[in-house]
C-alpha cells in the first residue's frame, strides 16, 4: 500500500469511528432563537436573533426569519436614533449550540451584549438599539479536536451549497432591506472562515448590481460595512470582483444630507487575513489541489498577474496582487497602512495582518485583532447616524463605451 493510500485509510477509519455533529435545528423555540441579552452592571440590552440552515442551505424554520424580520421593524419604529445589526456568519467548526461554551455563538453573544454598552449613553449620537443575527450553518461535523481537521474540504462544500441558496440570499436580502427601512439604521456584516466564504458568494451579485448601476449615487446601500476575517475565498472570485470594480471607477462616498459627496476614507468590504493564518495558507491551496484535476484554467501569466490556475487555488489575503492594505502593531498600537502602488485601489480592502495580531486561523477574538476591526468600524463612520454611504461609478458601463460627458 502506498503512503498516500495509507493516509487516506487512516482518515477514512478516523472519520468512520469518530462521533458525528448530527444534522439538526438546535434553536427551535422563540425563546431559544430570540434572545434579549442584558447587561446586569449598566442595564444594557440588546437582541439575539439566530437562523439556521441545513447542509443544503435551506432554512430549517422559517419562522426563525419571519420572527427576526419582525422585531427589527418594531426596533426600528420604537428608535429614535435607529439600530445597528449586525449580521454573523459563523465558519469551520462551529454551529448554533448554546451548550458549547467555546463556540462562535457565545463569543458573539458576549460581543453583542459590549456594543450594547458602548452604544447606550444618552450623549451618544448614534444608533442605541443592537439587533443581532446569527446565521448559523452545520460548520462542525465531528466530534473530537483532531478529527475536525479532515472535514475541512467537506464543509467547504456545505459553505458552497448554503451560499448559493435561495433561502440565505433571500435572508441576507430582507435582513438589510427591513433594517434600511430606517435611513439611520446601520447593517454590518461580519463573516470568519467559511462564513466569510458564504457572505462573499451570497452578497458578491446585489453589490455588483449597486456598484456599475447609473443610479448608484441614489441608491441607499443595503450595507454600511461587511468584514471577513480569515476568509475561504477563492482569489480569484476575487480579482474578477475588484477587476469590474476598477473598470467601472467605482469609489466610495459619503452622501451627508447633500449634493456634496465626501470621499470615504475606509472600505465597504473589509477581508482581513493573517500571514500565520495556516488554513488558508496551506489547507486550502491542498484541497484546491484535487479540484484542479477536474477544472481547466487559462495557460496566460503576466508578471504582475498569477495564473487563473494559481488564483483559484489561494485565498485573496495570500495573493500579493490583491493587497490594497498590510496591518502591524507599531509602538504598541494597531496600524493600518495602504501597499505602495498597489493594484487593488478599490473599496474592497484586502488586509493582511502580522502573526502578533492573528495568530492563527482561529484567534480572531483577541484585544489586537478587536482593535483592528474599531479601527474599520471608525474610518467607515459606520455608526455615524447622518452618514449615509454610497457607490458612484465614474465609469458605469465599464469599458464598453465611454463615459458620457
Amino acid at each position: 500500500m502506498s503512503l498516500t493510500s495509507r493516509i487516506v485509510f487512516c482518515v477514512a477509519i478516523a472519520v468512520a469511528t469518530a462521533g458525528c455533529v448530527g444534522l439538526r435545528q438546535y434553536n427551535q423555540t422563540p425563546e431559544e432563537y430570540m434572545r434579549v441579552l442584558h447587561d446586569e452592571a449598566t442595564g444594557a440590552e440588546a437582541d439575539l436573533c439566530i437562523i439556521e440552515f441545513d447542509d443544503e442551505g435551506e432554512f430549517w424554520d422559517n419562522r426563525q426569519l419571519v420572527d427576526t424580520l419582525k422585531l427589527i421593524h418594531r426596533r426600528n419604529s420604537e428608535s429614535t436614533h435607529g439600530i445597528v445589526v449586525p449580521v454573523f456568519i459563523h465558519g469551520w467548526k462551529n454551529n448554533a449550540d448554546w451548550s458549547r461554551e467555546d463556540g462562535d455563538l457565545r463569543r458573539i453573544a458576549d460581543e453583542v451584549k459590549a456594543s450594547a454598552v458602548r452604544l447606550a449613553s444618552p450623549e451618544n449620537p448614534t444608533p442605541r438599539r443592537v439587533v443581532a443575527v446569527f446565521i448559523g450553518w452545520r460548520g462542525d461535523a465531528l466530534k473530537g479536536a483532531w478529527l475536525k481537521e479532515p472535514t475541512f474540504w467537506n464543509r467547504l462544500l456545505a459553505a458552497d451549497r448554503v451560499a448559493s441558496s435561495i433561502n440565505m440570499k433571500e435572508a441576507l436580502t430582507k435582513i438589510m432591506l427591513t433594517a434600511k427601512q430606517r435611513p439611520d439604521s446601520k447593517v454590518i456584516m461580519y463573516g470568519h472562515s467559511m462564513g466569510g466564504r458564504i457572505l462573499f458568494n451570497a452578497m458578491a451579485m446585489s453589490l455588483i448590481n449597486v456598484s456599475v448601476s447609473r443610479e448608484a449615487k441614489n441608491l441607499v446601500l443595503p450595507v454600511d460595512l461587511v468584514i471577513m476575517a480569515n476568509p475561504a475565498v477563492r482569489a480569484v472570485d476575487v480579482a474578477r470582483f475588484v477587476d469590474m470594480m476598477k473598470r467601472h471607477d467605482v469609489r466610495l462616498v459619503m452622501d451627508n444630507d447633500g449634493d456634496d459627496m465626501t470621499p470615504v476614507n475606509g472600505p465597504l468590504i473589509a477581508s482581513v487575513t493573517s500571514e500565520a493564518d495556516g488554513a488558508t495558507r496551506r489547507a486550502f491551496p491542498f484541497g484546491q489541489s484535487f479540484v484542479r484535476m477536474f477544472r481547466s484554467y487559462r495557460e496566460d501569466e503576466s508578471p504582475v498577474r498569477p495564473s487563473q490556475g494559481w488564483l483559484a487555488a489561494h485565498t485573496d489575503g495570500h495573493t500579493d496582487m490583491l493587497l490594497s492594505h498590510r496591518a502591524s502593531v507599531v509602538d504598541g498600537q494597531v496600524r493600518i497602512e495602504p501597499v505602495p502602488d498597489r493594484y487593488n485601489d478599490t473599496p474592497y480592502w484586502v488586509i493582511r495582518t502580522t502573526a502578533e495580531i492573528c495568530a492563527n486561523h482561529g484567534d480572531i477574538n483577541n484585544p489586537r485583532m478587536n482593535e483592528l476591526m474599531m479601527q474599520l468600524l471608525t474610518m467607515r463612520s459606520a455608526y455615524t447616524a447622518t452618514n449615509r454611504p454610497r457607490l458612484v461609478a465614474g465609469n458605469p458601463l465599464g469599458d464598453a463605451l465611454p463615459v458620457d460627458p
